[in-house]
């Protein structure tokens, strides 16, 4: 085979590297001899960033070897002895060794400047203190440090400290930077096997200690931009710092993750654990979820199809750093107000202290030369001292809300601009310099700098705090020292990013990893949506229950076949949710599993209320493998298939969802819970690919209680029902929830929903596990329809039911109401009478409705007059009509239930009226169990350009 000159040094380069590589790899050699694991690990760490055609490089390593070697071994034969030049044995490797020569040889391999997928990292903004967290080790959030030279946390009392001598390269980059409060000596390196100290500080408080380096892994998911893909274990080095050291820090914070050029901050890490470029992608919420991604992009957020890629929006500036601090500085020139140069004293941005880039610093701080000259013009330009109002600290500019107008950038003020290099401007609109401080001030969000003079050169000129960042992408690139910038479009958010993935990560089996939020779900990963809305929700600041806990939540999805409602909760196989449900059931139970004893409290619970019908009494049976052990059975009850019913053993199962802040998924979360083990010939009539049912009732062995217990959160749950189309929602625990409109690009409604209900007592009745209503009457178009008795709807009540399609209504009931409701429609209109199509008996011609709006078909509201006329629970067209034969028609959805008077009287317990799934679809209801109390609003559907709710 014939080779050229470049074959050879093509060769010779990668064998260069080779040896080169060598010598690292003969410092971990030990460790590998000692530890197969981090033989894997290495091999793995290694091998996963292979991109490159090895044929090649493996033909022209054997090219090189077969040159050299001729040309050597005729060198060399003649001064070998010559028992030698026969056949040399070579002593066999050891496994160790083999694997050395394997990743010393891959490590020589002319890598890509980005051989894996950039690292995706949700951000958090903890809403007391203004500042921003993100999880990377042990679960546990770490606050985020702009100008952060360390990765640090608290560590167990009995952790090992790395083998770091003091004149190593990690020693030298965790000693590069020392905070100017920190006093510690810092030790003297003696010797070369001196350990290395570093000194970790508090940036709020300035408190720094001594610490150990250790080695530490950090779990996180790859992306692609637009995704989280797969789970990566990142390699690092963090500091351990004692616990007093975390003060002043915000709840549950247990270290920093420093963001700074420095050899030891997080960007540097992940790139040389990850393969990845240095720089890294950062986008501040404002509230709910942002995200960082180390690597580079591309970045693309909600709704992608209006935006796509936002790093190709990006402007760019130089970045500025200095020997003697890890700040990220930026090359401003001037301020602009209202496109008008601020008048500022010579060089006081771009020389002495200079404009930097501070995550801890919430708002805008302006040293005293340069703040009151910026806050004198932005007043001037607005020119509305008859909205100004009292100051508010820390702000001293402050106006009445009501008289600012609102526009889709915010309020209508006049912008504020750092003036870069090259005449690029970086804009702050009125979102972003204004703050609302309650629900009627705003006030200009930029502060004066306390505790420096004016031209105080040890001072910045001005440090850009977190509140203007926010819903900016910023990208670091540390590489190039460059910053670009761009405001995310008003239609979108930095927390709009698509958390959501197609398969679960359970949290129970890899208990450090971060909280990546992954959805599971039974098609296509998509966002959760609401009926009409179908658009995804954005997050805001972290929802904590009050007792420690976050809400837990689920999509719900709408059978089209059996108008049943169902949720991924049992990894792939949906469960029917029941409100009525006392237990959890499931058909997928393996043959072996763990049961519950008969005396346990659970199993007693389970027994609370026996299905209707069922044959089958007894609390347990012995157990086949302990003659002597009750193990509790249970009477799982599928009430779709005629009241069927069976016994199983009440076991525990998995089932999974995702913590949540009322806007979307935040991580993932497996839970333990109670259920009963079910035949598969229970699964009758429920939808296709159910494995069972989750009980809604106020039990404790029902869904609600168990996950308020395992997550610590309130024993409520919110509702979303879906009207056909995409994914309804529930959350366990309580709210918020905020919902987005249907305009196109569709826009986050800032209020919370769950504050917007209405309450009503929940009632129970004694040998049932419903919901009833303290209904008094019905009303048909405001007037109150005439029933047979006063006590009508309380003989039997009124109850909440996912098991009817539809409300149905007693026979007693049913007459009178329907005829009021057809007088009415006649009254209103020259609506005219159709063919009755089953189960509805009145339907009319569509073109004689008035309508359909959007809000559905013009035709008299139902009411429900509850709590003795204290409120009222309203149904208007969009759940009262039911568009049947290709919309030429629309029936009246109610229908008449099928049950007959006993001959005594009455009708033997039945309730007046069973509230039925499509009159609850798109309304928010929330079950607070622990107040006895039903909160209701509705969801309204408007056109282009109006609000509409949607959720997730």
């Amino acid at each position: 085979m014939a080779y050229t000159g470049r074959h050879l040094v093509g060769a010779r380069q990668i064998r260069t590297r080779v040896q080169r590589d060598a010598l690292l790899a003969t410092s971990v050699h030990a460790s590998v001899d000692r530890s197969p694991s981090l033989i894997a690990m290495v091999a793995g760490s290694l091998l996963h960033c292979v991109t490159i055609e090895m044929s090649e490089i493996c033909d022209r390593l054997a090219l090189y070897n077969k040159h050299e070697h001729r040309s050597r071994d005729a060198s060399t034969a003649s001064h070998r002895p010559a028992h030698q030049r026969s056949t040399m044995k070579m002593p066999r490797p050891s496994p160790a060794n083999l694997l050395l020569l394997l990743a010393t040889s891959l490590l020589a391999l002319p890598w890509p400047a980005s051989c894996g997928n950039p690292v995706l990292i949700p951000v958090a903004k903890e809403p007391a203190t203004s500042l921003y967290t993100i999880l990377i080790r042990d679960g546990a959030p770490h606050l985020v440090d702009l100008a952060g030279p360390l990765l640090w946390s608290t560590c167990a009392a009995d952790h090992l400290p790395a083998a770091f001598t003091c004149n190593s390269t990690a020693c030298t980059d965790a000693n590069a930077y020392r905070a100017p409060t920190c006093h510690i000596a810092g030790h003297h390196c003696k010797t070369t096997t001196t350990k290395c100290k570093a000194y970790p500080y508090n940036p709020i408080t300035g408190k720094c200690a001594a610490a150990n380096l250790v080695h530490t892994r950090l779990v996180a998911n790859t992306t692609d931009g637009k995704t989280p893909l797969q789970q990566v274990s990142v390699r690092a080095v963090a500091a351990c710092a004692p616990p007093s050291i975390l003060a002043s820090m915000p709840k549950d914070v247990t270290g920093v993750a420093g963001l700074s050029a420095a050899g030891l901050a997080l960007p540097a890490q992940v790139a040389a654990s990850q393969g990845v470029a240095r720089k890294f992608l950062l986008c501040l919420p404002r509230r709910g979820e942002g995200v960082a991604i180390f690597g580079g992009g591309p970045l693309f957020l909600l709704p992608e199809s209006s935006m796509g890629d936002l790093t190709t929006a990006l402007a760019f500036t130089r970045l500025v750093t200095r020997k003697d601090n890890p700040l990220y500085y930026i090359p401003v020139e001037a301020i602009a107000v209202n496109n008008a140069p601020v008048t500022l004293p010579a060089n006081v941005l771009a020389g002495g202290g200079g404009v930097v880039l501070c995550s801890r610093v919430s708002y805008t701080m302006l040293r005293p030369d340069v703040y009151r000259p910026v806050v004198d013009a932005f007043e001037r330009a607005l020119a509305r001292s008859d909205a100004k109002v009292s100051a508010a600290a820390p702000f001293e500019l402050c106006y009445k809300s009501s008289m600012l107008g609102n526009t889709r950038l915010g309020y209508a003020v006049p912008d504020v601009a750092l003036v870069l290099e090259g005449g690029k401007s970086w804009t702050f609109t009125g979102s972003s310099s204004m703050v609302d401080v309650d629900g009627q001030t705003a006030c200009f969000a930029f502060v004066e700098m306390k505790g420096v003079k004016s031209g105080d050169p040890s001072a910045a000129g001005a440090v850009v705090g977190g509140f203007q960042m926010e819903d900016h992408l910023l990208q670091f690139d540390i590489e190039k020292m460059q910053l670009g910038f761009a405001k995310v479009p008003f239609f979108s958010a930095c927390s709009n990013f698509n958390f959501t993935k197609t398969q679960l990560h359970s949290s129970s089996s890899r208990p450090h990893q971060l909280g990546m939020p992954t959805m599971p779900r039974s098609k296509a990963a998509r966002p959760l949506a609401v009926a009409f809305c179908l658009a995804v929700c954005t997050l805001a600041a972290a929802a904590t229950a009050p007792n420690g806990g976050k809400p837990l939540v689920t999509p719900i999805t709408k059978d089209a076949s059996t108008s049943l409602y169902t949720s991924p909760l049992k990894a792939t196989h949906p469960l029917v949710l029941d409100l009525s449900g006392p237990l959890i059931w499931t058909s997928t139970c393996p043959p072996k599993h763990p049961t519950l004893q008969c005396h346990h409290s659970d199993c007693a619970h389970a027994h609370s209320y026996h299905p209707p019908g069922c044959p089958r009494t007894g609390y347990g049976v012995a157990d086949e493998e302990d003659r002597f052990r009750c193990k509790c059975t249970a009477h799982p009850y599928n009430p779709f298939a005629g009241d069927k019913s069976a016994t199983g053993d009440l076991t525990r199962v998995t089932l999974s969802a995702n913590a949540t802040d009322g806007h979307n998924p935040l991580r993932p979360v497996s839970f333990t819970a109670v259920a009963a083990c079910a035949p598969p010939s229970l699964l009758a009539n429920l939808p296709a690919g159910a494995a069972g049912v989750a009980g809604l009732a106020a039990s404790r062995v029902a869904l609600p209680a168990q996950v308020a217990r395992e997550e610590k959160v309130p024993d409520k749950f919110l509702l979303c029902l879906p009207r056909s189309s995409g994914d309804g929602v529930a959350i366990f625990g309580g709210g918020p929830l905020f919902l987005m409109t249907v305009t196109a690009p569709p826009v986050e409604v800032e209020t919370d929903f769950a504050s917007s209900l209405t309450y009503t007592p929940l009632l129970s009745r004694r040998g049932s596990s419903s919901y009833y209503l303290p209904v008094n009457a019905i009303a048909v178009d405001k007037e109150q329809v005439k029933l047979p008795a006063a006590d009508t709807l309380a003989a039997g009540g009124v109850v909440l039911s996912t098991r009817a399609p539809y409300t149905a209504l007693r026979p007693d009931v049913y007459r009178p109401f329907v005829d009021a409701f057809d007088k009415a429609l006649k009254s209103q209109s020259n609506s005219k009478r159709v063919a009755a199509v089953a189960p509805f008996e009145l339907c009319y011609d569509s073109k004689t409705l008035p309508g359909p709006t959007r809000i559905g078909w013009l035709v008299p509201d139902i009411v429900l007059v509850l709590d003795g006329g204290k409120t009222n629970w309203t149904f208007g067209g969009l759940n009262t009509m039911v568009d049947v034969n290709g919309f030429t028609a629309a029936c009246f959805g109610f229908v008449e239930m099928k049950v007959k008077p006993e001959k005594k009287g009455g009708y033997g317990g039945a309730p007046a009226v069973e509230i039925g799934g499509f009159q609850m679809e798109d309304h928010v209801l929330q079950f607070d169990l622990e107040k006895r109390q039903l909160g209701f609003a509705r969801t309204q559907r408007t056109g282009d350009g109006d609000r509409s709710l949607g959720g997730l």
